[in-house]
């Protein structure tokens, strides 16, 4: 018998309180792009670029022009910039991240063909534009005050995009989509991070006449966009776990021990490939990991678990999703809800693979992490 199957039916009996669950299937994944056929739905976001800082709406070494701001001075409130102009990492070197899963619909790849004599690196203003590009439309969010339903980000000024990326396939959060650049028209290497609303006329909104460096435009921009920094961080998912990862270990189709190691993420796109562990070689292996989280405050967790095929989880030793039956084309992802106070908390995950695509992804997400303005009423 399969060793991690095992171990799954024990631990399904020692957790005898079940927590709370509201699930919702879909077809989500961190990372790589699907055929169209596929659908996908909201499960949480990242940052479009490694290690970039939170957005405070100040020009800093991070952000050279907030929304809402000016090319001058760049601090929100003091133009009309649809967007956030992110100046983190190196031009040709710092790669550009999908923050959510959705479909590709624009991609501009071709500035360095029609402009062979310009540095993709370099002051390009003269020539205008958005550069190379790509834009995404994205699924529902959940509500997070102001920030919520189905939005689209784009991703300008790229030095190059990815290896198959086009218009119609479904991309995932995390996905590679470039590498950041100078093209179009930008006066140096940054990303020009926008999110439209639904509502806008096209995507990315930049209306003929709009003037960056005047706040007349700001109810069109605040009618037709979002803040896009403040929308990712108002839906950011965690997926490390704590100290040196969780610890894992892998079985090949025989049940046979194949070999095992600590994880930072559950975090694992194989499609039709397998884990490089011997004795595994496509379909019909399992995994288990075992590891910790630190909750920072108490209050409703959503998880968000990402499977193809089968998957058991718990949290705390209790059993909060049990899905070992199913055979499956596509990804799902459940959103499992649930409420926990400040500390350390233990989560443990087995996973089957049947037939056909591998994937396991684990990403978790609390209330709110940001600080909505507040509507101050005026003293009668």
């Amino acid at each position: 018998m399969n060793k991690s199957l095992s171990c799954a039916k024990r631990r399904f009996l020692i957790g005898s309180l079940v927590l709370l669950i509201l699930v919702f299937a879909t077809s989500q994944a961190d990372a790589g792009s699907y055929d169209p056929a596929m659908t996908t739905r909201y499960a949480g976001m990242i940052k479009p670029q490694n290690n970039l800082v939170d957005y405070e709406g100040r020009v800093n070494s991070y952000y050279s022009t907030a929304y809402l701001g000016n090319y001058y001075s760049g601090t929100e409130g003091s133009g009309s910039h649809p967007g956030v102009d992110i100046q983190d990492g190196d031009c040709a070197f710092t790669i550009v991240r999908a923050v959510a899963q959705g479909e590709i619909v624009q991609v501009i790849s071709n500035w360095r063909d029609i402009y062979p004599g310009l540095d993709p690196c370099g002051n390009n203003s003269a020539i205008g534009g958005w550069g190379n590009l790509v834009v995404i439309k994205h699924d529902a969010a959940p509500s997070r005050g102001e920030f919520s339903g189905i939005a689209y980000t784009a991703y300008a000024h790229l030095w190059n995009i990815s290896a198959g990326i086009a218009v119609g396939d479904k991309v995932l959060r995390g996905s590679v989509l470039g590498i950041q650049g100078s093209t179009g028209g930008s006066t140096g290497p940054h990303l020009h991070f926008q999110m439209d609303k639904e509502i806008a006329p096209n995507h990315p909104w930049w209306p003929i006449g709009l003037d960056v460096n005047s706040t007349s435009w700001q109810d069109q921009v605040r009618q037709n966009t979002f803040n896009p920094m403040l929308f990712v961080q108002g839906h950011l998912v965690s997926t490390n776990f704590d100290g040196i990862g969780a610890f894992a270990q892998y079985y090949d189709e025989q049940g046979n021990f194949a070999g095992s190691g600590y994880a930072p993420q559950i975090d694992y796109e194989w499609l039709s490939g397998h884990p490089g562990y011997p004795g595994i070689e496509g379909d019909d292996f399992s995994a288990s990991w075992d590891g910790s989280i630190l909750i920072p405050h108490p209050g409703y967790y959503s998880f968000y678990i990402s499977v193809d095929d089968n998957i058991n989880l718990w949290i705390d030793n209790n059993l909060i999703l049990s899905d070992w039956t199913s055979i499956r084309q596509y990804p799902v992802t459940y959103d499992v809800r649930l409420y926990l106070f400040p500390g350390y908390h233990s989560i443990a995950l087995q996973y089957r693979e049947r037939t056909g695509n591998a994937t396991v992804q684990l990403a978790w997400l609390g209330d709110p992490k940001i600080n909505f303005p507040l509507i101050l009423k005026t003293r009668v």
